[in-house]
């Protein structure tokens, strides 16, 4: 190896973030390699791997909360992998892992292990996608080793996410769970999510859960909104984070979708609660609505604004969360009190 390698801990060399190499590193490491697997010295497998959803953690948590899970996953790749093996960011919220001499099917092995022990840490519910491939199996130079990698991450990421791929090998048709309706499963899946980000959309879904948990068994998705954060602190009410995507019989669930419903969830979804604060981002952002949808004001809506809207969409309004001291001390603890003027019209929506 060149002397590059033996000072490679220089600041040069490093992502200031995470501490991982970073992409001139890596770029300078994989020549090598293939030099070395030319003159019969041994190959390399690459792992390509990216965290899904990362834009839902910035626009959920902020940008700290990034951050923060961008240093983490690099610190388990570091733990989890070889000395031998090298961790780099490529850039963004991806990553590459070098397995030098290791074919790729094992590396498959390893990078599903990976993949599985990070959804296992719970970091703010996120999960990563990846896609392997193997210097003189899937090309013959670092570049073309890093494009099939990443054509094998891309198949990853639109076949669901949350799974790693090899190099040339297309998925498998996921299982899919079919049912006529939410009834054909004696589960009633609600959704909540919002026009635009930040109008406490979280804050709703909680207030819906705890005034249901009263009338039989609630749980909590967290799809991107945010709950795991409140209910940590409260366990009286079951939350769970996605993938994957399931409605248990018998029970109510609730998905605090963020803005975006789930693919996996629509199908089931009996009613849609869509919350708005009436900003202007709430007119351009058309949501993917399934099922009945209900239009709920929030943080200083008026109702005739929010049945303005609601005509615009060509849905039904609800109700506007009243501008009061409870409500918004409510929102600060991670939910909203309901008033009792909601009640009948809520009672009406879901069917209770």
């Amino acid at each position: 190896m060149r002397a590059l390698w033996s000072n490679a801990a220089a600041e040069a060399y490093r992502d200031g973030l995470t501490g991982c190499y970073n992409r001139r590193f890596l770029d300078h490491y994989l020549q090598d390699g293939v030099e070395a697997f030319r003159k019969g010295r041994g190959g390399f497998s690459l792992l390509m791997c990216d965290i899904d959803h990362f834009k839902r953690v910035n626009d959920t948590y902020g940008h700290q909360a990034g951050d923060e899970v961008l240093r983490r996953f690099g610190e388990f790749l570091r733990s989890f992998c070889r000395e031998t093996d090298v961790v780099a960011r490529y850039g963004g919220e991806e990553f590459a892992v070098v397995f030098p001499r290791t074919p790729r099917d094992l590396t498959l092995a390893v990078a599903d292990r990976l993949r599985e022990s990070w959804r296992q840490k719970g970091v703010y519910s996120t999960t990563f996608s990846g896609g392997v491939a193997e210097l003189g199996v899937d090309a013959p130079d670092a570049a073309g080793v890093i494009a099939a990698a990443d054509q094998a991450l891309y198949r990853a990421k639109e076949s669901g996410r949350n799974k790693v791929l090899l190099a040339g090998v297309e998925p498998e048709a996921p299982a899919r769970l079919v049912a006529a309706s939410p009834a054909a499963l004696q589960a009633r899946v609600l959704v909540v999510m919002g026009a635009s980000r930040r109008v406490g959309a979280t804050a709703f879904a909680l207030a819906l859960a705890a005034f249901l948990a009263g009338r039989g068994a609630v749980e909590v998705v967290d799809a991107g909104g945010g709950a795991l954060r409140w209910l940590r602190r409260d366990r009286r009410i079951p939350c769970r984070g996605m993938p994957p995507f399931y409605a248990t019989p018998g029970v109510t669930t609730i998905v605090d979708a963020g803005v975006d419903i789930p693919v996996e969830a629509m199908p089931f979804a009996s009613v849609v609660f869509l919350v708005t604060d009436m900003s202007p981002g709430a007119w351009q952002l058309k949501p993917p609505l399934a099922g009945r949808t209900y239009v709920v004001g929030n943080r200083g809506a008026s109702y005739s604004s929010l049945q303005e809207f609601a005509s615009y969409w060509g849905l039904e309004a609800l109700c506007v969360l009243p501008e009061s001291h409870e409500i918004r001390k409510g929102e600060e603890k991670g939910t909203a009190p309901l008033p009792r003027s909601w009640l009948k019209s809520l009672r009406q929506a879901i069917e209770l």
